[in-house]
């Protein structure tokens, strides 16, 4: 499958162990030890589906790392580790913090307890490394006649060494990708989000890089072998992961489907192949040069040639290919709740009025009556500005299967165009751009934080930022946030464990507080997960898209030919629209970060 997403994988808290079979402490040094924290020659997969190969621990030669118990990040560390890269695995030596006070007092008595217990009773423990996962990839096995999956680690970035009563890896026979039969631990939920996204990582990239013919047409075969990937899993995962699997494989599902063998289009989708191949040839027959389409454009479609040998014409008029944005608004939530209306100008200035109540006061209260104060106009102003996409059309394809090829090459496009639109209305910096909310001054900004917000908390901060909203608002306001953060707030519970704010069975639609959930799949769109929000950085946004931002477009598209020679069988093409958007009730947001400081 190639190279995952290494965006998904990045900052993930993955926890690996293997055997130290017993205490041996070194002469002289009191509380010092060995073990081979990661191993390279273990049998099964590290939590089922993890494996290390030689060299992935290479970059943590060297460095002083934090000794934890059981990898409880919140207690004081145990003491230090530092290790080696061996042909074994990555050995290290661990020193457990066994100072004492000016009065002979343990300091650490967390890491005296492990020395006595490990030392004088004969107590067995593990190791266990900790840490992110930055380079790895997919691989398949197969074994009496069964194949699975498994992830192979290439390079691994640990922060830490733990103590642990039990690891991951076992002596165990692979048989599956989840062993439960053999003692197996299964992923944790936060596990299985981020084997879920380094599949989808790496068929988007699969779909977005493929260029030659043969890589096209394999890109059905691909995505079926992902669908037995997932079906060789799924009945070990949570509903919430497995859901959210679905929904995006779909999505890639719907772009491809125009190149599969069973491809049937509608007439809609001929209808729009007819415009896509009308406009490309009268392009083609100027020379490659810039074309400007408009509602009024009518387009002369070349029909095969006749038995006397000379082609009719059809015309076609070119509303469909105008529509490209309304379908932009279909395959992206964000860029659905997003308001377009159509403009000749080239940017939208608006006086927004801001009406003072009226000045009330009893008769005799006070000497002097007090005027209302006038209506405050505040000037807001959307640019607008030029987004292109430029696909890369083969000819070969093109003249093969028009139909299902311009399928294909739209929904990439549209999907493609549809992720810069949503994201950009999040971060964009106003520079060649427009602005998004994050970068809004004027929008609130709500803090909470993470470090010492426990689940209560957490809850209280949701429930006050919700009910302080204006009741206008609030009723047509929706969540936003990337999936980890939705999920982590599905676990929330109270004291008796039950989960609060969510009903993870409601109607599949997701919802907060009465109100729905938009997943923000993309960390191009300047919002965090809740897990790796630094100070300031901001992972949660409530507010209401269709009544505080408006966006304009021009009815016009250009469209040219950028070059038919130095790409030896492919034309490269661009498709140039003009759209601004804006926000223009700042009150109809609130933008949650995390603040540590």
């Amino acid at each position: 499958m190639g190279k995952e997403n290494e965006d998904d994988l990045k900052n993930k808290t993955i926890d690996f162990s293997v055997d130290f079979e017993e205490f041996k402490e070194k002469q002289d040094k009191k509380g010092c030890f060995e073990g081979l924290l990661v191993n390279y020659n273990h049998k099964n997969l590290a939590h089922g589906y993890y494996k290390f190969i030689k060299g992935s621990m290479k970059a943590n030669e060297g460095k002083i790392m934090l000794l934890l118990y059981n990898h409880r990040g919140n207690n004081i560390p145990v003491g230090t580790c530092k290790g080696i890269e061996t042909d074994e695995g990555f050995k290290i030596e661990a020193q457990l913090q066994l100072t004492t006070d000016e009065n002979g007092n343990v300091i650490n008595k967390e890491a005296y307890a492990l020395y006595d217990l490990m030392k004088n009773q004969g107590a067995k423990f593990e190791l266990s490394a900790g840490g992110d996962i930055e380079d790895g990839e997919s691989k398949e096995i197969t074994q009496n006649g069964r194949t699975s999956w498994f992830y192979e680690i290439k390079k691994f970035t640990a922060y830490e060494g733990s103590i642990t009563p039990k690891g991951a890896v076992h002596g165990s026979k692979i048989t599956k990708v989840f062993n439960d039969n053999e003692g197996e631990d299964k992923m944790t939920l936060q596990e299985q989000q981020t084997f879920i996204a380094a599949l989808i990582g790496a068929m988007q990239k699969e779909i977005f890089s493929a260029e030659r013919d043969e890589e096209i047409k394999a890109l059905p075969g691909k995505i079926s072998k992902l669908e037995q990937q997932f079906s060789a899993i799924k009945e070990t995962l949570t509903e919430e992961v497995k859901d959210a699997f679905n929904e995006q494989f779909n999505e890639i599902n719907n772009v491809i489907k125009g190149l599969k063998a069973d491809f049937t289009p509608t007439k809609a989708q001929v209808s729009f192949a007819d415009e896509f191949m009308a406009a490309y040839n009268s392009i083609v027959e100027n020379g490659g040069k810039l074309k400007q389409i408009t509602p009024e454009t009518v387009l002369k479609f070349a029909t095969p040639a006749t038995t006397t040998g000379e082609g009719t014409k059809a015309a076609v008029k070119a509303h469909q290919l105008l529509g490209i944005f309304k379908r932009l608004q279909e395959v992206n939530p964000v860029v659905n709740d997003l308001n377009i209306i159509s403009i000749t100008d080239n940017s939208l200035d608006l006086d927004r009025e801001e009406i003072s109540l009226p000045e009330v006061a009893w008769v005799g209260e006070e000497d002097t009556r007090n005027e209302t104060d006038g209506v405050k106009l505040k000037d807001v102003n959307i640019a607008m500005h030029q987004i292109y996409a430029l696909p890369k059309i083969s000819n070969k394809l093109m003249a093969s299967n028009y139909v299902g090829y311009v399928a294909f090459l739209m929904d990439r496009v549209e999907y493609a165009w549809a992720l810069k639109i949503a994201n950009t209305m999040f971060s964009g910096t106003g520079t060649k751009q427009p602005k998004g909310i994050l970068n809004e001054d004027d929008i609130a900004k709500v803090e909470w934080n993470l470090t010492t917000l426990d689940e209560a908390g957490k809850i209280d901060a949701l429930v006050t930022l919700f009910g302080n909203t204006k009741d206008e608002i609030s009723s047509k306001a929706k969540w936003y946030m990337r999936r980890e953060t939705w999920t982590a707030l599905t676990l929330l519970k109270d004291k008796d464990g039950r989960l609060q704010l969510i009903d993870l069975k409601n109607g599949g639609e997701r919802k907060l507080l009465s109100r729905p959930v938009v997943i923000i799949d993309s960390a191009g769109s300047g919002l965090k997960t809740m897990a790796e929000a630094g100070d300031g950085e901001p992972f949660m946004v409530f507010g209401d898209f269709k009544g505080g931002m408006l966006g304009i477009t021009n009815p016009k598209m250009n469209l040219s030919i950028k070059d038919q020679l130095t790409g030896k069988g492919w034309t490269a093409y661009y498709m140039e629209k003009g759209l601004g958007f804006g926000v223009v009730l700042p009150e109809n947001f609130q933008i949650v970060k995390n603040k540590t400081s």
